[in-house]
């Protein structure tokens, strides 16, 4: 909502004021507010380990304003009590000189549901269910095997559906699937209204264990909501529900990329909490810089061994690097072969390779985005 109105930015400061407690607001020097961005106490999975973030969800405002914003949410107390920070929408020039990196693909995929050949009929083997107290925890653990299986993919933590909750209200409904009583996945579905009958569901996040597991959302979607046009979500560029939709002659309608902007806020903690491919094992000396957080500069020497790894402050330096030119290779984004053919990596050639082993992981995507717009009410 870049360049919106007065209006329409105090419209979403009060949304986000009433959802979240850390909102980060930029004024001009006429003292009208020009962004604003609530910072959600979150997690994500990187390499299938979960690491500790801050979702930086901007409401509205100017590019001028939306970097200032930025630049004081990095400085904010929540920012600085977490590993990472993730964002959307943001303009390039808001993003220069702030370490942040274009890291994560995020596929906007929009399937019409008419398309499927037969409607698929649900099986014994997976039943959906209305969301019951106590599912917290168990859909957590379904979103880290989902992240390990996918060898790096990201997943939403629950703690951040807070946000939902506050302000979607009733138009979101929370889907369970389960297989001889185990979670197998589970979606968060909101309404966008057409018409007074008619409506597209947006996959606010979705998690599938496997193909038969998406096979049974279809079959809800299909059978439980028949007045659905379309289904929408955010995920990996051919997940299993694309999959499980193709099968059934359902091809996308229109498939769009926009990246996730992400940092690392404390190289200590992200690189600690970080999965690693199991297997490998090495140590990799850092030496890195970071133009607003002066915790981040000078030399870190990162161990891998069984999947995870241990920093301590020191080492040789061997390689030479930006935090946002880390940040990529944190996330997967980028290899160190290909960031030092670019000539973003320097230093010596044996420590540049063992970087590129130890960070070796599949392309990062997410399964969801804050940045979507707020929902709309059907017609009367």
């Amino acid at each position: 909502m870049l360049g919106g109105s007065p209006e329409e930015l105090l419209a979403g400061r009060r949304r986000l004021l009433a959802a979240v407690p850390d909102v980060v607001i930029a004024t001009t020097h006429a003292g009208a507010p020009s962004a604003a961005i609530a910072a959600i106490d979150g997690g994500v999975f990187w390499g299938g380990a979960r690491v500790d973030a801050t979702m930086a969800v901007l409401s509205a405002g100017t590019a001028d304003g939306v970097e200032a914003c930025l630049s004081t949410t990095l400085s904010s107390a929540i920012v600085r009590r977490t590993a990472t920070m993730l964002t959307w929408d943001l303009p390039l020039a808001a993003a220069r000189g702030l370490g942040l990196s274009p890291v994560v693909e995020t596929c906007r995929h929009r399937v019409a549901l008419a398309q499927v050949r037969s409607p698929p009929t649900a099986t014994a083997s997976v039943r959906s269910r209305a969301w019951a107290l106590g599912d917290h925890d168990a859909v957590v653990e379904l979103q880290r095997t989902v992240a390990q299986r996918h060898d790096g993919g990201q997943a939403r933590d629950a703690l951040a559906w807070r946000l939902l909750d506050a302000t979607w209200g009733q138009d979101v409904e929370r889907v369970v699937l389960e297989r001889n009583g185990r979670l197998c996945g589970f979606a968060i579905l909101r309404n966008i209204w057409l018409a007074p009958h008619v409506r597209d569901v947006e996959l606010v996040d979705v998690a599938l264990v496997d193909q038969s597991a998406a096979r049974g959302l279809v079959s809800y979607l299909r059978h439980a909501r028949p007045e659905t046009r379309c289904v929408i979500w955010y995920g990996a560029r051919f997940d299993r529900l694309l999959q499980a939709l193709a099968e059934l002659g359902a091809a996308p309608a229109e498939t769009s990329m926009a990246p996730c902007w992400a940092r690392v806020v404390d190289v200590v903690a992200a690189l600690t909490q970080r999965g690693y491919v199991r297997g490998r094992a090495g140590v990799v000396d850092l030496h890195i810089d970071d133009p607003i957080n002066p915790r981040n500069r000078g030399l870190f020497r990162l161990e891998v061994r069984d999947g995870r790894g241990s920093v301590t402050v020191g080492g040789l330096g061997d390689v030479r690097l930006s935090v946002d030119v880390l940040t990529q290779l944190f996330a997967g984004r980028r290899s160190a072969l290909e960031l030092r053919r670019a000539g973003r990596i320097e230093g010596r050639e044996d420590g540049i390779r063992q970087a590129d082993q130890l960070f070796a992981g599949s392309t990062p995507w997410i399964s969801e985005r804050y940045a979507t717009p707020w929902p709309t009410q059907p017609t009367t």
